[in-house]
């Protein structure tokens, strides 16, 4: 071969290499502009697809028998790729005494669209009738059980009294319960003598934890033991936090919900006690549903906290 033609041979291998060295070199760039922090807003199909990659890889782990805290960060489940869980929604339960005495008067706290719990007093020309349509329309109800006062004042028929025996205590809470049918608890109606005697609240607790009833303790009297009591049936017990038509004029009622708003915001719940002679409530609900609304507070029922308490 003629040392031309070598020669010739010899270039062309050359720029052949430094064409491949020119391509390579190209490609790193490329590849290092990409890679570089700051320089690029991933779109959302490439996000969503990392997404999906690291479930697929958190999936294959857990199949394979690792534990959960051994799977690297990254993976699904653990920091990357996790959405943050929204903050969980405060509660207000809304109860509504001394139902039984009028059902025109109990009637627009059954039509409210909102939940809200009718506690009803039993053997009163009203009672069954009122407890009958709440059922019908899925409206939360409990018994609104008479209980003997400090100040000797006459808590109406089929009322609890301290010194009553065993046998005459659970004589009135089952005639009590049979005159509200679907009541799934109960809250006492004056009762400041009544939850502050134990012997009295043991019987009372005894019977609700062998009928699968809760306790909500309207707190009448500070000496109140029921919650004491309770706790010895394992009997689900809740207490009121605010009366809120002590006073019925309307901004006095709205500013007693608004203070159970604070309050739920701080521990979760909040649970206000107000009467069927206030249908006022009901419009200072509804003023408040903006507020309630951008809070996220729900409105909920003594059955649903009831829920909460037995999956604890």
């Amino acid at each position: 071969m003629s040392k031309k033609k070598r020669s010739n041979k010899q270039t062309v291998k050359l720029k052949r290499a430094l064409f491949l060295l020119f391509i390579i070199t190209v490609c790193l760039l490329i590849l290092l502009i990409f890679l570089s922090p700051g320089k690029r807003q991933p779109s959302t199909s490439v996000e969503q697809g990392n997404v999906n990659t690291e479930k697929s890889r958190y999936n294959l782990l857990k199949k394979k028998g690792v534990k959960e805290s051994e799977i690297p960060i990254g993976s699904a489940g653990s920091v990357a790729g996790k959405k943050e869980h929204p903050k969980p929604s405060a509660k207000l339960v809304f109860i509504i005494d001394d139902a039984g005495y009028s059902l025109k008067k109990a009637e627009p706290f059954l039509n409210f669209p909102g939940k809200i719990t009718i506690s009803i007093l039993p053997g009163l020309e009203y009672s069954r009738k009122i407890a009958e349509k709440a059922r019908k329309t899925g409206r939360d109800i409990i018994l609104h059980c008479p209980m003997e006062p400090v100040n000797g004042e006459n808590p109406g028929p089929n009322a609890i009294y301290v010194g009553q025996s065993k046998d005459e205590i659970r004589e009135v809470l089952k005639t009590n319960f049979e005159s509200v049918p679907g009541a799934r608890g109960t809250n006492n109606h004056m009762g400041s003598k009544a939850t502050s005697d134990m012997n009295t609240m043991d019987v009372v607790m005894e019977y609700l934890a062998e009928n699968g009833k809760y306790f909500v303790d309207s707190k009448t009297t500070s000496k109140s033991v029921a919650e004491a009591a309770a706790k010895k049936y394992n009997v689900p017990y809740f207490s009121r936090d605010i009366f809120i038509d002590n006073d019925s004029e309307k901004e006095k009622i709205k500013g007693w919900i608004e203070k159970g708003i604070e309050l739920a915001e701080r521990k979760g719940y909040a649970i206000l006690i107000g009467h069927v002679k206030s249908p006022q409530i009901l419009d200072m609900l509804n003023s408040l549903r903006g507020i309630l609304e951008a809070k996220n507070i729900k409105l909920t029922t003594i059955d649903e906290l009831e829920y909460g308490y037995k999956v604890k």
